[in-house]
């Protein structure tokens, strides 16, 4: 009886490094993308002062896994890691480097995600170079990154997040193609996320060279999710002035990434907007 219980707990012992051998499968990703629009703006009832607790609401029901913010300044930043506990976070203001100018900073929960490593480049013909000015961009602008590794599987994935120039039509090409060539650099043949406020719409050159047909192709999670939530279909809305359809957020994925559902988060509290921008929204799966 001895002989049979060692034979057991011999055969449990290979059961059980086999299934640690197995390939876990990782839970969905909740991204979002948020212009939060910067707190120096004079917007009336929707003063940032007067926007922070629809802000604050907003952020502890989302819950999302990583979250994307532009044109945030640094009162702002203390702001969002004082509400988004349990978060880690990168970003570093555009005009030093440091904190003078906007951050395009990412949050993502540390229960799922371990930061390997981090950085900013500058869009512009010379990306390592602080403040840099590109072609024909009105101000300087930049994509910070984090390369993250997923604690359910032990896989890496990119998480980058921007704001292309909002007058500089070459500049908005060139820094589509620096995305993907980055992404690309960054963390190769794995999983990539690109957040952001692009100031374009889906008929623009720069939004095709995202998503064209090449190697480093990204798609956009609106276009190929399975379900969407889209309201009155407008990313950018000016505080309620925007008429029509205007798409100008974005959550591209690569062909690692497959999209659940999409939705734009339409947050107001009654005449107050969450922003100038609705945060969107897109449930995402890792695809081997």
């Amino acid at each position: 009886m001895k002989h049979f219980s060692k034979y057991l707990s011999g055969i449990f012992l290979i059961l059980a490094m086999l299934s640690c051998d197995k390939p876990h499968k990782a839970e969905n990703i909740k991204v979002t993308s948020f212009n939060i629009r910067y707190s120096e703006a004079q917007d009336g009832p929707n003063d940032w002062i007067h926007r922070q607790p629809i802000v604050s609401q907003y952020l502890q029901t989302s819950q999302a896994d990583i979250i994307g913010f532009q044109e945030v300044l640094q009162d702002q930043m203390n702001f969002l890691v004082e509400n988004l506990e349990g978060y880690g976070s990168y970003g570093i203001g555009r005009d030093d480097g440091k904190k003078q100018g906007e951050y395009a900073p990412i949050f993502y929960k540390q229960s799922r995600f371990k930061k390997i490593s981090e950085g900013t480049f500058w869009l512009s013909e010379t990306p390592e170079d602080t403040a840099s000015v590109g072609w024909d961009a009105a101000l300087c602008r930049i994509a910070s990154w984090v390369k993250l590794k997923d604690k359910q599987t032990g896989d890496p994935i990119l998480a980058i997040n921007t704001h292309f120039d909002h007058q500089g039509e070459i500049a908005r090409q060139k820094s589509a193609q620096l995305l993907m060539d980055k992404a690309r650099e960054i963390v190769g043949d794995n999983p990539a996320i690109i957040t952001g406020d692009f100031n374009l719409t889906p008929s623009e050159a720069p939004y095709k060279i995202l998503t064209s047909e090449t190697g480093n192709q990204f798609f956009d999670s609106y276009s190929v999710a399975e379900s969407k939530t889209l309201g009155n279909k407008q990313t950018f809305h000016a505080y309620g002035h925007k008429e029509g359809e205007f798409f100008i957020d974005f959550i591209f994925i690569n062909k690692h990434l497959s999209a659940l559902d999409y939705q734009i988060d339409e947050e107001r509290s009654g005449d107050i907007y969450i922003s100038d921008h609705y945060p969107i929204s897109a449930t995402l799966e890792i695809v081997k």
